[in-house]
Formats: C-alpha cells, sequence, structure tokens
C-alpha cells in the first residue's frame, strides 16, 4: 500500500477524495462509531477520518495499526497540511492528539498510520464483520457500553 493506492483503489471504495479538504461543520465533529473497510491482500483495516491542523481540515485515510506505537502522517499528507516540523497537536476524528511525520525513506513514509497510542486513548471497543470487509471503531465519549451476556461453553 501506498500513496496511490490510497489516491486511487481505496479513495474509490470509500466514495471520498483522499486528503479532500472538509468542511468546517465536519472538521469540528467527534466521531462516535468510525467505519472502516478492510482492504487488500493483507486485510488491512482503513479507517478514514477527518484530521484538522490549524486552520486546515481534510479526509485522511488511516491504517489502523496496533503494531505502531504513534500515530502518523504521511509525507504527502503532512505536506497537504503545511506541516513542516517533526510532531504537530491536532485533531484526528474531532479528538486531540499529538501525530508525528513519518520519517522520510520508511517503510511507512508514504501511509498514514493510526497508532496504539490513539487507539488506547479513544477507542475501548473495536467490532469486526469477516463478511462484510468492515470493522467499527467504538470511541469512548463517555459512554456507559452494554455488557452483552458471555457465551458458555456448559450445557
Amino acid at each position: 500500500m501506498d500513496d496511490n493506492s490510497l489516491r486511487t483503489e481505496v479513495s474509490e471504495l470509500i466514495g471520498i477524495p483522499y486528503l479532500k479538504e472538509a468542511t468546517k461543520d465536519e472538521a469540528n465533529d467527534e466521531v462516535e462509531i468510525g467505519h472502516c473497510i478492510i482492504y487488500g491482500m493483507k486485510q488491512r483495516k482503513i479507517f478514514p477520518c477527518i484530521v484538522r491542523f490549524k486552520d486546515t481540515a481534510r479526509w485522511v485515510f488511516f491504517i489502523v495499526d496496533s503494531g505502531s506505537p504513534l500515530t502518523y502522517l504521511s509525507v504527502q499528507a503532512a505536506k497537504a497540511f503545511g506541516i513542516t516540523s517533526y510532531s504537530g497537536s491536532a485533531y484526528v476524528a474531532g479528538y486531540r492528539h499529538t501525530i508525528y511525520v513519518a520519517p522520510d525513506r520508511t517503510h511507512f513514509s508514504d501511509i498514514n498510520l493510526l497508532g496504539t497510542d490513539f487507539i488506547n486513548a479513544y477507542i475501548p471497543v473495536q467490532e469486526r464483520d469477516f463478511n462484510r470487509k468492515t470493522e467499527k471503531l467504538y470511541f469512548d465519549c463517555n459512554h456507559k457500553w452494554a455488557v452483552k451476556p458471555e457465551l458458555s461453553l456448559d450445557r
């Protein structure tokens, strides 16, 4: 996966142009349930959301990566936001968070990674639908999650 696949195949599947400018209203919304697609042979979870940095808000497609300790914007996405420093504070899906620019010439410099720093802070529950190749991210939002009864193997 690379910048080109985000701009073409993934953008077409999601139905939103990659790095499209978001409206002011969209940029201020806090996501309660994030909708992901599962993409490619490696079954990568892709979360489309709005990132707001200063006065710029754009649609960014993140690979949800539990192996990445930090949240990174690709070099191309950082340029679209005018980010020139290594890190900064932004709003991801409506939540204030520190984002980092992927180091140039790394294996992930042209993709966006939603790391465990963000996942642990905001997303307590994830639910995958293998048949539909989708996943939902349930943001905390001070909700009390309904606990489903446990499946018992005792009969």
